[in-house]
């Protein structure tokens, strides 16, 4: 029996010991490491893609920014404006902007001699590319968007949107421009035949269609839609979408594509941020926020450190 006692006593100091060992580690998790350390989080939307997956959960560093600032590039959870989020939920996305910085995007645009002669801003995208009058046959075709691509064809850039006639940009005298019924010379070379047939319109300049004004350049409209450019340069340059930081174009590794929207030069304010997702052209983040476009740092939770589930995507965060 005395046997018995003793191992019954053992037995309960045990369980004893053990609800004591888990009521700590509660509160060392709720009261303490959550609160004031680390917390994990889950990616509910493809805003981080490809850095975050939805679906991803990671780990935030609650702590780091009581001794630091953020920094530009790191991945940051914060408490969303009221006028982002009526409920203020918590967004994650890089900052990208730290106080003092001028930030400023711009689309994929075509280029003569570095001035602006057409933009786009709807969400397509080729790859950097060049040309000059004789450069051979060159397509660029823009991911996850059908039938729609720029195309380097017989020194001119076409371009193909869904649903719209095609727009041709041509280097060329614009004096030596004339609509001829239904067609349209360049010179000698005719550049445009409409079909069904329709009376072609050529003004001169580009002020009218986001344009850089100063460019000599001819316009030609049909029924009001821009169906060619012939403007004078050495030059037509193709230039993808990027982000623009003091005056210097971010070369983003992390980033899923490039911007498909113009966005003017902003002034991060002290104490505040410029944030964005990864995914550039599906995020909620600073560039499309309306009354204010920069982030309160106190709205910051912390900083994001790791994957840690799924398991396969177990990595740090960069």
């Amino acid at each position: 029996m005395a046997h018995s006692n003793a191992g019954t006593r053992h037995a309960t100091d045990s369980v004893a010991e053990f609800i004591e060992s888990a009521l700590i580690a509660i509160v060392l998790v709720f009261l303490i490491i959550r609160p004031f350390i680390v917390q994990a989080f889950y990616i509910p939307s493809e805003s981080m893609v490809p850095t975050l997956q939805k679906g991803d959960r990671i780990l935030v560093n609650k702590f780091i920014y009581h001794f630091t600032q953020p920094r530009r590039g790191d991945v940051v959870v914060f408490r969303a404006p009221h006028e982002v989020s009526y409920d203020e939920k918590d967004f994650i996305k890089r900052v990208v902007a730290i106080p003092g910085d001028v930030i400023q995007a711009v689309p994929e645009r075509i280029l003569a001699d570095d001035r602006v002669v057409l933009s786009f801003a709807d969400g397509y995208h080729s790859r950097p590319e060049f040309f000059v009058p004789g450069n051979r046959v060159k397509s660029l075709s823009p991911p996850g968007v059908v039938n729609s691509k720029l195309e380097v064809l017989d020194g001119h850039v076409i371009v193909s949107m869904s649903g719209s006639p095609d727009q041709e940009i041509y280097l060329g005298d614009p004096s030596a421009v004339r609509a001829v019924e239904d067609r349209v010379y360049l010179g000698d070379r005719m550049i445009l035949q409409l079909d069904p047939p329709d009376r072609p319109v050529v003004t001169m300049g580009l002020a009218a269609y986001n344009g850089d004004p100063t460019l000599d350049a001819a316009v030609i409209t049909v029924g009001g839609e821009l169906r060619a450019v012939v403007v004078r340069g050495r030059r037509l340059i193709i230039d993808h979408g990027h982000v623009i930081r003091n005056g210097e174009e971010l070369r983003e590794k992390t980033v899923k594509e490039p911007p498909n929207y113009d966005m003017p030069p902003i002034t991060v304010p002290p104490g505040e941020y410029f944030v964005m997702g990864d995914n550039r052209n599906d995020s909620n983040d600073s560039h499309a926020w309306i009354n204010k476009k920069t982030l309160e740092g106190d709205r910051i939770i912390g900083r994001a450190e790791a994957i840690f589930w799924p398991l396969y995507r177990i990595r740090l965060i960069r």
